[in-house]
């Protein structure tokens, strides 16, 4: 019993650090120190931190998917589902998807983002004007992919109406188990 409730404090953990910390706490942290000449929260130690809170959801999610046989798994979706604003959440999600041209319209403006901002906004400014790509724009560069990733999982899992048999099928909602997996498979 105490190891179940160690596993749902980390899981309350990422998610006050995804919820509270990433999307509330530092974009006000930063704009009130970008507006005050203060050095209090920059936009580098703000990516990270996301990037890190989304790499150890991918993590935590790789063990949960692992069966280990010795009755620890962590089980992340049905811990998740234990929390009423999530699950409430997931359901004004849900009605908002339901609309097929809404959903087409989000996903064309997912794939023009990642083609602007991870293809052609690299390119121009690394030729033209002598940017250099450092590791902030990096993890930028790995948001953007991860979120568009969840949201193509998303709308595969729950409106498979949508796709062809013949598209290729999302088999986890992470940008790096995708790419790793699939060029892992691909040697094999």
């Amino acid at each position: 019993m105490e190891n179940q409730s160690k596993k749902m404090l980390l899981i309350i953990f990422l998610l006050l650090h995804g919820i509270v910390i990433n999307f509330i706490l530092f974009p006000i942290l930063y704009l009130f120190s970008e507006w005050n000449n203060l050095n209090c929260l920059t936009l580098s130690e703000w990516v990270k931190s996301i990037c890190i809170n989304l790499l150890t959801w991918q993590f935590l999610y790789y063990i949960s998917k692992r069966n280990s046989g010795n009755g620890n798994n962590i089980q992340l979706i049905k811990n998740l589902k234990k929390f009423p604003v999530l699950v409430l959440l997931h359901r004004k999600i849900l009605k908002l998807f339901a609309n097929a041209f809404f959903r087409r319209v989000m996903l064309n403006a997912t794939i023009i983002s990642i083609i602007l901002l991870n293809f052609l906004f690299p390119v121009i400014a690394t030729l033209f004007f002598n940017f250099s790509i450092d590791f902030t724009y990096s993890c930028i560069w790995f948001i953007t992919f991860q979120l568009s990733f969840l949201l193509f999982y998303y709308l595969q899992k729950y409106f498979p109406e949508d796709g062809d048999d013949k598209e290729y099928k999302f088999q986890s909602p992470w940008f790096i188990d995708e790419i790793i997996g699939q060029f892992y498979t691909s040697k094999v």
